[in-house]
């Protein structure tokens, strides 16, 4: 079964002016491939300044590098005059673990001036990486931005039973996404510009990066490479799922559960979150919004010093900075809505018993009130940890204290900023 179907490829219809000429001659649209990993071939030649390397970016920018130095015979016959047309030619093998099911990237020249140019665009679809692994633990990922109550939902999680949650205050552990990660990084085929190289890669003891090995250029053999780019890398899923599961099950030992079916983490932005979907079809998600008015203010509350703010030049700058963030957080929860869980810290605040029942449902878990209500009253308890994160005397002051925190300047730098994911998100402006 193919790994990659190739949807269409998509030449810019102009050369750009910073280039004599150049071509995108594979892949081809309505070609596959069994391999977790797409093929771009071509070659460019710039007009005044060389093309020197050739960028591949999906949504979220630049995921790979390759130079312009194949090769390219047939571009010399047709420009005899130009010395770099003799090797002209690129080739990018990228690997497409953690893009969305159907992906585009995009091609893009970089010349030696560092001007730009693009090529044109790839549409194609993949498989998810499946391994032969079943895992006994599903993933609960918790996704939200700074001074939302994320570490209070995380400490409300870990009171359940059935979650496992590594008990260390503030639940920042990410072993699972560590592995997440290390499969994305390991599965890569090789990358010279950026990442190991096949004689060098044992001179750094700290680090290991892309397999330099998984190269066309060095594995002709078209078994071989499919044994690099798809066997490989179910057999490294297996190997990263079965230690994200034997951890939290030891984990789960060790803090005296006896009965766990999920484990939880704070969430990360970029490619972990869509390749845990990969890896684990029946993973859940909760994303956990608060007014971005108060989220504000407790950020300028916590952190006193403007540590937080040493990127923006005053308040309204850093506002609109955070706009930013909260803008990723309303994308990413759009395109997994039909799968997430979406939780307001207001009605954690003012409705726990519904909510956290709604949530555990959502979760697949035990939802007795008798549970909830001792969920409930253990996490009430306020420990030195809880009290010196809290920026006010009680959860019920921290809801609307932008009205009072926030001067007429910076609430309508709010409400410029933030004003449509107010609405998005249920609440008024």
């Amino acid at each position: 079964m193919a790994a990659i179907e190739i949807l269409s490829v998509s030449p810019v219809t102009e050369t750009p002016r910073k280039l004599r000429g150049f071509s995108l001659d594979s892949p081809q649209a309505g070609t596959s491939a069994d391999v977790f990993a797409i093929s771009i071939r071509g070659w460019v030649l710039g007009q005044t300044s060389k093309a020197v390397e050739v960028e591949i970016l999906d949504g979220g920018g630049v995921i790979r590098k390759v130079p312009v130095k194949e090769a390219s015979p047939d571009v010399a016959d047709s420009f005899p005059e130009i010395a770099e047309a003799q090797d002209c030619g690129f080739h990018a093998l990228t690997g497409v673990l953690g893009l969305p099911p159907e992906f585009e990237l995009r091609v893009r020249a970089v010349l030696e001036d560092k001007k730009r140019a693009l090529l044109g665009t790839v549409k194609a679809r993949h498989d998810p990486v499946r391994s032969s692994f079943e895992p006994r633990l599903r993933p609960i990922t918790l996704t939200s931005l700074n001074r939302v109550g994320s570490t209070w939902l995380m400490g409300i999680l870990a009171a359940h039973p059935q979650i496992v949650v590594h008990q260390q205050y503030p639940y920042e552990q990410s072993t699972a996404q560590y592995w997440v990660h290390m499969l994305k990084v390991l599965s890569e085929p090789a990358n010279r510009l950026q990442s190991s190289k096949p004689g060098a890669f044992h001179n750094d003891r700290w680090l290991i990066g892309h397999n330099p090995f998984y190269d066309p250029t060095l594995i002709k053999s078209e078994e071989l490479q499919e044994w690099m780019g798809r066997q490989y890398v179910e057999r490294l899923a297996a190997f990263c799922q079965s230690s994200i599961d034997d951890w939290y099950l030891e984990v789960a030992r060790s803090q005296g559960q006896d009965v766990p079916l999920c484990f939880a983490e704070k969430g990360v932005a970029g490619h972990i979150p869509a390749l845990t979907w990969e890896l684990y079809p029946n993973a859940k998600e909760i994303f956990l919004v608060r007014d971005f008015r108060d989220m504000v203010c407790s950020l300028m509350a916590f952190y006193k010093d403007g540590t937080t703010r040493r990127r923006a030049s005053d308040d309204e700058q850093y506002i609109r900075w955070l706009g930013t963030w909260a803008n990723h957080l309303h994308n990413d929860y759009e395109s997994r809505a039909d799968r997430a869980h979406l939780v307001r810290y207001e009605d954690v605040v003012n409705q726990p018993l519904e909510t956290l029942t709604t949530l555990f449902r959502y979760l697949e878990l035990d939802t007795s009130p008798e549970l909830v209500d001792e969920i409930l009253t253990k996490v009430s308890e306020q420990t030195p940890h809880f009290r010196k994160h809290r920026t006010t005397p009680s959860l019920e002051a921290s809801i609307g204290r932008w009205r009072h925190d926030l001067d007429p300047s910076l609430q309508r730098a709010c409400e410029e900023t933030f004003g449509e994911l107010l609405g998005a998100f249920g609440y008024s402006s």
